[in-house]
């Protein structure tokens, strides 16, 4: 893994991981991403479970109103659950299957692509799905060649304990972001 500087406007790759510690420093850089995300007019999906008003409220506090963009309908805050789980099971295909329908929505909505940031810490309590989470994010590179209209930011906070699932997780994605901002490329 090699640190690259590329982590400048405009230069946030197409598949990352986000290795966070602190909630302060996943918001940061999602505050970062959208704003650059919905300036250059792409549909802003963020799977998460925290509840939207806290969403609103953290992404304010680092001057991101995404309040009219919700209206728009240009940023879409959706559940875990419901996202990666419906009927309490995870498929890879199917999701895969979900990205390929909101990247076609965007695009016959007017966007000029889809960009996505996930929360994967649901893997740490569903154990019993994280081969198929691993497959998931393999195809999601797929998904993220260079000239993709699809951008994908997968957030995994960093939990001593799980050290060794984060592997593969940490291994698969191209780009990893970690303490902060610090982009590095996995090679």
């Amino acid at each position: 893994m090699k640190n690259d500087k590329a982590y400048e406007k405009g230069m946030i790759p197409q598949h990352v991981c986000l290795l966070y510690r602190t909630k302060d420093e996943k918001i940061k850089l999602l505050t970062e991403y959208f704003k650059e995300e919905l300036e250059n007019k792409k549909l802003c999906l963020l799977v998460t479970s925290e509840k939207s008003e806290d969403i609103l409220e953290n992404f304010n506090r680092y001057k991101l109103d995404i309040s009219p963009a919700i209206k728009q309908g240009a940023f879409r805050i959706l559940g875990v659950k419901e996202t990666y789980l419906p009927h309490g099971k995870f498929f890879a295909d199917y999701m895969i299957h979900n990205i390929h329908e909101f990247i076609e929505d965007a695009k016959s909505l007017g966007y000029s692509g889809l960009s996505t940031a996930g929360d994967m810490s649901w893997i740490y309590e569903n154990g019993k799905f994280y081969s198929e989470a691993i497959n998931y994010e393999s195809k999601v590179n797929e998904l993220t060649l260079p000239g993709s209209d699809f951008k994908g930011v997968c957030m995994y906070p960093f939990k001593q304990k799980f050290i060794e699932s984060l592997q593969d997780a940490l291994n698969i994605h191209p780009y990893l972001i970690y303490k902060g901002s610090n982009m590095h490329i996995n090679s």
